[in-house]
């Protein structure tokens, strides 16, 4: 369909429609970039280290539009460690990535994860027994990682009841008996609650947070909005002036 939408349009539109695939496939790199990118080093040493009883959950938040989820895409693609490949009989990965879903409970999540695993054998009515089904898939792919966007809708479980089987299903995971698991929770500053209601202390022993802030009005954020405004002009081949 694309070659042929390509084949019938104008050259001007052909050419927007270059222009806007340059310009989403630009990323300035913030110091929220490289705050993430060390604490994905970090998580690696700890796993490479080969010896942790149990894994930790690092926090990324920011409000909606902030860019916390394509710093995090992209750290994650650009780590080497982070690169799926091929095993003898099945395809490795360090992490397993996933979208929350809304109003989520542990069977959706539960249920969410497997396919994103690759399970496409029929599901449990047991829902915690499809966790520990995900246990063992995250075993064969030799996944140590899970990673979680748009988290805050764990927090809207529909009841409190759900929400505490749900959350220490989650935290349970990083004490996983022989098979730490470490967390990437990524979403809006409310996902800080997560942490803060632990009250068995099962994720407070190392929990770094990355916060996305907004711009300041300092010199250092002056420079970084000139910065993009000039490479996204020059990515379409425009000049800037001054009036």
């Amino acid at each position: 369909m694309l070659a042929h939408i390509r084949a019938t349009v104008s050259p001007d539109t052909e050419y927007r429609s270059r222009l806007l695939n340059e310009l989403k496939s630009i990323h300035i790199v913030t110091p929220d970039d490289v705050k993430i990118t060390a604490e994905l080093d970090l998580m690696v040493a700890n796993i490479l280290a080969g010896n942790a009883v149990e894994g930790y959950a690092l926090t990324i938040t920011g409000k909606s539009g902030a860019g916390k989820t394509a710093s995090l895409d992209r750290s994650i693609d650009a780590h080497p460690s982070f690169t799926p490949f091929e095993g003898k009989y099945n395809r490795l990965s360090l992490s397993l990535r996933a979208t929350t879903p809304p109003s989520t409970t542990l069977k959706t999540l539960g249920k969410e994860l497997l396919q994103r695993s690759g399970y496409d054998i029929a599901l449990s009515n047991d829902e915690d027994e499809n966790w520990r089904t995900l246990v063992r898939r995250m075993k064969i792919m030799q996944t140590k990682v899970l990673v979680l966007d748009e988290f805050q809708h764990v927090l809207d479980a529909p009841t409190s009841k759900k929400y505490m089987h749900l959350s220490n299903s989650i935290k349970n995971l990083t004490q996983t008996a022989g098979w730490p698991i470490w967390l990437i929770i990524c979403g809006v500053p409310d996902i800080k609650d997560f942490i803060s209601r632990d009250t068995n202390g099962q994720l407070d022993r190392r929990a770094p947070l990355v916060e996305f802030e907004g711009m300041k009005d300092v010199k250092e954020d002056w420079e970084r909005v000139e910065d993009t405004i000039y490479e996204l002009a020059e990515s379409c081949k425009l000049e800037l002036g001054s009036p």
